[in-house]
């Protein structure tokens, strides 16, 4: 691992200004440390393509159990040159040490990996943050958010979205776990949406059938719309054609997504004081599409398991204690989103918008 070089002390250097933009942001919050502790670098012979190039970015929170084939599933299933940056976000386990150790013995191996960062933070910075501080490595022409709970086993995924972004030149990001309205999903949304996929709700009535779940047919603005495996008892099942649409939304989320790098830059990122865990991609989403931007759902067959997520394990005070100061970080600089729930709404403006997505379904076939 390389711990000393000129390209690490300009980045510590851009570090230390987000922090310091951060507390611009917040009125005086401060964020903990953040140190590069280093990287893994290869030189690269060949000329790569712009359009072929990916960064992945993964926020660590105490993923010593699965780290390691979370990256191996990674590597293996992407035929693209890979950038990865890691950040471990106040890691109290071996994460750190086991993906330092896997690198060690096998960065070599996987020709299409350029380099790999390793950031370690002080305290907790939550997934915005932790995305934004690794936004700032970011060369490459598309960004991912990928969890480090996320096995990407999907071989064609990344080349199928980037059959999308070609089509489509003012996309922001697809994500390949779901699509959303902006609004909060109401009671009469959901009745709907049940109707829909009936044929999934019934299958979990009955313990004896298959364990596949389907999408069904896609109204755009109704609901939650895509992955609702619970692995790894119960799976997604895509047709082929359902696997070769994008299908448009108000908002993607995490599981992954691939952005567009130089719009992901433009918004500046995600909201990180209003948004530290959970619905900072959502903001995104709503902001961009103020400026015109779209984003969409693609199938792919990545999973996680539950019990491996990291907002589903014991917080410890410390954790605790750092949520509670994000919290009132949150309430006291609401986003765009927050703003938008606030204002009134009635049933009319419902009725109508349900029947203008009712009219317009909104998918994009490569």
């Amino acid at each position: 691992m390389i711990t000393d070089s000129e390209e690490i002390l300009y980045f510590q250097d851009k570090i230390e200004e987000y922090r310091n933009d951060f507390a611009n942001r917040s009125h005086g919050a401060k964020l903990p440390s953040i140190e590069l502790k280093g990287k893994f670098e290869k030189y690269v012979i060949k000329e790569v393509s712009d359009s072929e190039q990916f960064f992945i970015s993964m926020p660590v929170k105490n993923q010593e159990e699965i780290i390691e084939e979370v990256i191996m599933t990674l590597l293996e299933n992407s035929e693209f040159t890979l950038v990865i940056g890691l950040v471990f976000d106040n890691c109290k386990d071996q994460s750190f040490q086991k993906c330092k150790l896997f690198f060690e013995n096998s960065f070599q191996s996987y020709p299409n990996l350029i380099s790999v960062y390793f950031l370690e933070s002080e305290s907790d910075l939550f997934e915005s943050t932790c995305e934004n501080i690794l936004l700032l490595f970011c060369k490459e022409k598309y960004f991912i958010s990928l969890q480090a709970d996320i096995l990407l086993t999907d071989k064609t995924f990344l080349r199928r979205c980037l059959k999308a972004f070609n089509k489509v030149p003012n996309l922001l990001g697809i994500s390949g776990r779901a699509v959303l309205p902006f609004r909060k999903i109401t009671r009469i949304q959901n009745v709907f949406t049940k109707i829909l996929r009936m044929d999934n709700y019934l299958k979990n009535l009955f313990s004896n059938s298959e364990n596949n779940r389907v999408l069904g047919p896609y109204i755009h603005g109704l609901g939650y719309f895509g992955d609702i495996s619970d692995m790894p008892s119960i799976k997604m099942k895509y047709t082929t054609n359902q696997l070769n649409k994008l299908y448009i939304g108000d908002a993607i989320i995490r599981g992954p997504i691939i952005w567009n790098t130089d719009i992901l830059q433009e918004l500046n990122g995600f909201n990180d004081v209003a948004y530290y865990l959970g619905r900072d991609d959502c903001d995104l989403c709503f902001r961009a599409n103020r400026l015109g931007y779209i984003v969409g759902f693609m199938p792919t067959s990545s999973y996680s398991v539950p019990r491996w997520g990291t907002t589903r394990k014991p917080r410890t005070k410390e954790v605790e204690h750092c949520i509670a100061v994000r919290d009132l970080l949150a309430i006291s600089n609401p986003g765009a989103l927050t703003l938008e729930w606030s204002r009134k709404r009635n049933l009319l403006d419902f009725l109508n918008s349900m029947r203008k997505n009712i009219i317009n379904q909104k998918t994009i076939s490569l």
